[in-house]
Protein backbone atom coordinates (compact mmCIF):
# COMPACT_ATOMS: atom_id res chain seq x y z
CA UNK A 1 0.00 0.00 0.00
CA UNK A 2 2.99 2.38 0.44
CA UNK A 3 3.44 2.43 -2.74
CA UNK A 4 0.04 2.98 -3.69
CA UNK A 5 -0.57 5.92 -1.77
CA UNK A 6 3.00 7.38 -1.67
CA UNK A 7 2.21 7.42 -5.88
CA UNK A 8 -0.90 8.83 -5.26
CA UNK A 9 -0.42 12.20 -3.40
CA UNK A 10 3.08 12.73 -4.80
CA UNK A 11 1.34 14.73 -7.39
CA UNK A 12 -0.19 14.24 -11.05
CA UNK A 13 2.72 11.62 -12.17
CA UNK A 14 0.18 8.47 -11.60
CA UNK A 15 -3.23 9.39 -12.00
CA UNK A 16 -4.55 7.89 -15.07
CA UNK A 17 -3.10 4.78 -16.34
CA UNK A 18 -2.75 4.69 -20.30
CA UNK A 19 -5.07 2.17 -21.80
CA UNK A 20 -2.50 0.29 -23.70
CA UNK A 21 0.01 -0.32 -20.55
CA UNK A 22 2.73 1.84 -21.42
CA UNK A 23 2.80 4.05 -18.64
CA UNK A 24 1.31 7.11 -17.38
CA UNK A 25 -1.45 9.65 -19.17
CA UNK A 26 0.37 13.62 -18.82
CA UNK A 27 -2.32 16.01 -17.34
CA UNK A 28 -1.03 19.79 -18.44
CA UNK A 29 -3.13 23.00 -18.63
CA UNK A 30 -6.47 23.13 -16.03
CA UNK A 31 -6.61 19.65 -15.77
CA UNK A 32 -2.58 19.87 -14.20
CA UNK A 33 -3.45 22.94 -12.33
CA UNK A 34 -7.04 21.57 -10.66
CA UNK A 35 -5.20 18.13 -9.61
CA UNK A 36 -2.48 19.93 -8.24
CA UNK A 37 -4.64 22.15 -6.07
CA UNK A 38 -6.40 18.60 -4.88
CA UNK A 39 -3.20 17.04 -4.14
CA UNK A 40 -2.23 19.92 -1.86
CA UNK A 41 -4.85 19.24 0.13
CA UNK A 42 -4.51 15.92 0.23
CA UNK A 43 -0.69 16.10 1.24
CA UNK A 44 -1.64 18.18 3.66
CA UNK A 45 -4.30 15.80 5.28
CA UNK A 46 -1.41 13.24 5.21
CA UNK A 47 1.11 15.05 6.82
CA UNK A 48 -1.09 16.36 9.67
CA UNK A 49 -2.65 12.96 10.26
CA UNK A 50 1.04 11.22 10.35
CA UNK A 51 1.74 13.54 13.10
CA UNK A 52 -1.50 13.04 14.87
CA UNK A 53 -0.95 9.23 14.39
CA UNK A 54 3.00 9.94 16.20
CA UNK A 55 1.17 11.86 18.91
CA UNK A 56 -1.05 9.25 20.10
CA UNK A 57 1.96 6.41 19.71
CA UNK A 58 4.04 8.53 21.87
CA UNK A 59 0.72 8.46 24.53
CA UNK A 60 1.06 5.06 24.30
CA UNK A 61 4.67 3.68 24.74
CA UNK A 62 7.28 7.34 24.02
CA UNK A 63 7.20 5.86 20.43
CA UNK A 64 6.40 6.59 16.97
CA UNK A 65 3.86 4.71 15.11
CA UNK A 66 5.96 2.85 13.62
CA UNK A 67 8.08 1.84 16.12
CA UNK A 68 4.84 0.08 17.92
CA UNK A 69 4.17 -3.27 18.47
CA UNK A 70 1.02 -4.85 16.38
CA UNK A 71 -1.33 -4.42 19.14
CA UNK A 72 0.03 -1.03 20.35
CA UNK A 73 -0.50 0.37 16.74
CA UNK A 74 -3.93 -1.38 16.87
CA UNK A 75 -4.86 0.50 20.27
CA UNK A 76 -3.62 3.71 18.69
CA UNK A 77 -5.99 3.32 15.25
CA UNK A 78 -8.63 2.89 18.00
CA UNK A 79 -7.62 6.32 19.46
CA UNK A 80 -7.56 7.62 15.89
CA UNK A 81 -10.30 6.39 14.39
CA UNK A 82 -13.21 6.87 17.63
CA UNK A 83 -14.03 3.66 17.13
CA UNK A 84 -13.86 0.55 19.02
CA UNK A 85 -11.69 -2.64 16.75
CA UNK A 86 -14.00 -4.11 14.75
CA UNK A 87 -14.67 -7.94 14.69
CA UNK A 88 -12.84 -10.10 12.58
CA UNK A 89 -14.86 -10.48 9.54
CA UNK A 90 -14.73 -14.06 7.65
CA UNK A 91 -17.68 -15.59 5.41
CA UNK A 92 -20.16 -16.44 7.29
CA UNK A 93 -20.66 -13.84 9.83
CA UNK A 94 -23.81 -12.90 10.99
CA UNK A 95 -23.35 -9.65 13.24
CA UNK A 96 -23.82 -6.34 11.57
CA UNK A 97 -20.47 -5.13 9.99
CA UNK A 98 -20.22 -1.32 9.92
CA UNK A 99 -16.98 -0.57 9.33
CA UNK A 100 -16.81 -0.25 5.95
CA UNK A 101 -16.35 3.08 4.09
CA UNK A 102 -18.11 2.31 0.77
CA UNK A 103 -17.32 4.35 -2.19
CA UNK A 104 -14.17 5.98 -4.01
CA UNK A 105 -14.41 9.44 -3.66
CA UNK A 106 -11.61 10.68 -0.70
CA UNK A 107 -12.16 14.94 -1.02
CA UNK A 108 -13.28 16.09 2.68
CA UNK A 109 -12.84 13.06 4.31
CA UNK A 110 -10.82 12.90 7.94
CA UNK A 111 -7.43 11.22 8.07
CA UNK A 112 -8.81 8.15 9.37
CA UNK A 113 -11.30 7.59 6.72
CA UNK A 114 -9.12 8.31 3.66
CA UNK A 115 -6.46 6.42 4.89
CA UNK A 116 -8.78 3.31 5.19
CA UNK A 117 -10.37 4.12 1.50
CA UNK A 118 -6.73 4.65 0.00
CA UNK A 119 -5.35 1.17 1.68
CA UNK A 120 -8.70 -0.21 0.65
CA UNK A 121 -8.11 0.47 -3.21
CA UNK A 122 -4.34 -0.16 -2.97
CA UNK A 123 -5.33 -3.74 -1.99
CA UNK A 124 -7.82 -4.42 -4.62
CA UNK A 125 -6.82 -2.02 -7.49
CA UNK A 126 -5.26 -2.51 -10.90
CA UNK A 127 -1.59 -3.29 -9.78
CA UNK A 128 -0.44 -0.67 -12.52
CA UNK A 129 -0.95 2.05 -9.53
CA UNK A 130 1.97 0.61 -7.07
CA UNK A 131 -0.92 -1.50 -5.25
CA UNK A 132 -2.21 -4.91 -4.86
CA UNK A 133 1.66 -6.53 -5.22
CA UNK A 134 1.12 -9.64 -7.50
CA UNK A 135 -2.37 -9.58 -7.49
CA UNK A 136 -2.31 -10.31 -3.74
CA UNK A 137 -6.17 -8.04 -3.50
CA UNK A 138 -7.39 -10.24 -6.07
CA UNK A 139 -6.45 -13.28 -5.36
CA UNK A 140 -7.46 -13.09 -2.13
CA UNK A 141 -11.00 -12.48 -3.14
CA UNK A 142 -10.81 -15.12 -6.23
CA UNK A 143 -10.33 -12.95 -8.60
CA UNK A 144 -7.73 -13.55 -11.16
CA UNK A 145 -7.86 -9.95 -12.73
CA UNK A 146 -5.92 -9.37 -15.90
CA UNK A 147 -1.98 -9.82 -16.60
CA UNK A 148 -2.08 -6.00 -17.73
CA UNK A 149 -4.75 -3.32 -18.18
CA UNK A 150 -3.41 -3.68 -22.10
CA UNK A 151 -5.35 -6.87 -21.69
CA UNK A 152 -8.40 -5.19 -20.61
CA UNK A 153 -8.53 -2.85 -23.49
CA UNK A 154 -8.01 -5.18 -26.53
CA UNK A 155 -10.11 -7.99 -25.58
CA UNK A 156 -7.61 -10.66 -23.75
CA UNK A 157 -8.84 -10.46 -20.64
CA UNK A 158 -13.02 -10.37 -19.95
CA UNK A 159 -15.40 -10.28 -17.21
CA UNK A 160 -18.06 -11.81 -19.03
CA UNK A 161 -17.77 -14.73 -17.31
CA UNK A 162 -18.62 -13.12 -13.88
CA UNK A 163 -21.28 -10.93 -14.61
CA UNK A 164 -23.45 -12.77 -17.37
CA UNK A 165 -25.33 -15.96 -16.75
CA UNK A 166 -27.73 -16.34 -18.98
CA UNK A 167 -31.08 -14.06 -20.12
CA UNK A 168 -32.50 -11.67 -18.33
CA UNK A 169 -35.56 -9.89 -18.07
CA UNK A 170 -34.79 -6.50 -16.88
CA UNK A 171 -38.19 -5.57 -16.47
CA UNK A 172 -37.43 -7.93 -13.48
CA UNK A 173 -34.33 -6.77 -12.68
CA UNK A 174 -35.69 -2.84 -12.72
CA UNK A 175 -39.47 -3.14 -11.96
CA UNK A 176 -40.06 0.95 -12.72
CA UNK A 177 -39.18 -0.02 -16.44
CA UNK A 178 -42.88 -1.40 -16.13
CA UNK A 179 -43.82 1.65 -15.11
CA UNK A 180 -41.95 3.48 -17.78
CA UNK A 181 -41.19 2.03 -20.62
CA UNK A 182 -43.18 -0.43 -22.43
CA UNK A 183 -42.21 -4.27 -22.88
CA UNK A 184 -41.30 -5.18 -26.92
CA UNK A 185 -43.74 -8.03 -27.44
Amino acid sequence: MVVFIDRYVSGIGYIFAAADGSGFLKLSGKHADAWRGRQFKMQELYREGVKALDAIARNVDGKNFVDLNEEQQDQVLVALSGAPKPIKVTLGTKEPVTTFLQGSFDENLPFFDTLCLHTRQGFYGDPVYGGNKDQMGWKTIGFPGPKSLKDTMDGTYDTTEYFYDGDYDWYDLIPHLNESVPRDH
